[in-house]
């Protein structure tokens, strides 16, 4: 969405293929109901924004009309609760907004194909071929570009994020989320599953507030299956949502029973999908790592930075945080945004190019958001230019991005 945009307001004709019944992604279908990456790690009092544009115009945005709440301090990071369909109703207006901008909502992407080291049409649904001069691959699981026959980088099943599964309870008392009572909450979980009265995968089971009274939200991180987990296997995913639901049950009827507050709470939302947080990246120009987040990595072509740890999910006992030196930022290049293998393909989000460990810090919304508007303006721009950028060009072009960015 944040790629359609910035390009279709810097002037290209633009079409967004959405493959499900409206816009929002991870949040409009997996209920992701908090907005991170959008202010620097903590280093005082107040919370310092990361990137500008349209980042922190859709946050602003959405705070207005009572759609998020914040930010609030998590430790050492700053975010933003949001509510699920007021995020999508955003996105909705937005591109609604832009005469350049078409949005076709469910369809996918069925194949691709061009000549010369250049992707020139895709087959979308039920409309057929469709040409164009650049394509921004922002699907997640970089989709478009496997089909693209552009590299696409995996690690294998146990060593990929854990997914989540997040519902939302109503008829809450608010107290249950104070300090002293969600320590007393984690303490009579976790003598449960010691006693065997509890699903082990509900061991680290966080309960988050709301922009709303009487409500909480609830994220189970999945096992998945380890070797059997594919992210890209719709069957697959498919059972994870019932695995997730039953979880979800299971873990209602707990909190009812023993833990006080609780005793009205009945679910109030359950997702469309589970929240993959990893699957499929892009091998691009340049590879963002581990070290580079960690070290605060600077760039000429910089178009963005990433401001959040790596935060590894790979058991059920919640996120495993390691911050940069100092609470640096890391820069994004526009090269970790332009396909290695195919002139005309950018990336940006979850699937731009970045080792496992990098991803783990580069996927929140915020740097989704900011590296989204840096690859819509890129395509804009290489259209107009009539041929990709390359070598000596890049940091000259970053530059451009970041004028466009600011303005």
């Amino acid at each position: 969405m944040a790629a359609a945009v910035a390009s279709a307001r810097n002037g290209s004709h633009t079409l967004l293929v959405e493959r499900s019944a409206r816009l929002g992604g991870n949040v409009a279908n997996a209920l992701v109901h908090s907005i991170c990456g959008l202010y620097r790690i903590a280093d005082g009092a107040e919370p310092k924004i990361a990137n500008g544009g349209f980042a922190m115009e859709f946050a602003g945005r959405l705070l207005a009309r009572g759609g998020a709440s914040g930010p609030i301090r998590m430790g050492r990071l700053d975010v933003l609760l949001q509510e699920p369909a007021a995020f999508s109703q955003l996105c909705c207006e937005l591109t609604a907004c832009e005469p350049y901008l078409t949005v076709l909502l469910g369809s996918e992407i069925r194949a691709a194909g061009g000549d010369g080291g250049r992707l020139e049409w895709l087959e979308v649904g039920e409309r057929g071929a469709v040409s164009g001069d650049v394509f921004v691959d922002a699907s997640g699981d970089g989709r478009m570009a496997q089909l693209a026959i552009c590299g696409i980088e995996r690690v294998a099943g146990p060593q990929l994020q854990r997914p989540a599964y997040i519902f939302a309870l109503r008829g809450v008392d608010d107290a249950v989320l104070e300090d002293e009572r969600r320590l007393h909450t984690v303490r009579v979980l976790a003598r449960a599953i010691q006693a065997g009265r509890l699903s082990a995968e509900l061991a680290g089971a966080a309960l988050r507030p709301t922009c709303l009274k009487g409500r909480v939200r609830i994220t189970i991180d999945l096992e998945a299956g380890g070797a059997y987990y594919d992210p890209m296997d719709e069957a697959a995913l498919l059972g994870l949502r019932e695995h997730g639901r039953s979880l979800a049950c299971e873990f209602l009827e707990f909190l009812k029973s023993e833990i006080p507050g609780f005793e009205r709470g009945e679910l109030s939302e359950l997702p469309e999908r589970v929240g993959v947080r990893e699957s499929g990246r892009v091998g691009g120009q340049y590879q963002i790592t581990g070290a580079d987040i960690l070290c605060g990595a600077r760039f000429e072509d910089a178009v963005c930075v990433s401001a959040w740890p790596i935060e590894m999910r790979a058991t059920a006992r919640g996120p495993r945080l390691e911050y940069p030196e100092g609470g640096a930022v890391c820069e994004v290049p526009l090269r970790a945004l332009l396909a290695r293998d195919v002139g005309n393909v950018l990336m940006a989000g979850r699937c731009m190019s970045s080792t496992h460990e990098a991803q783990a810090a580069l996927r929140v919304i915020g740097t989704c958001l900011a590296t989204g508007e840096a690859a819509g303006v890129a395509a804009s721009m290489i259209a107009r230019h009539g041929r990709p950028f390359v070598g000596g060009e890049l940091p000259g072009v970053a530059g451009q991005i970041r004028r466009v960015i600011e303005r």
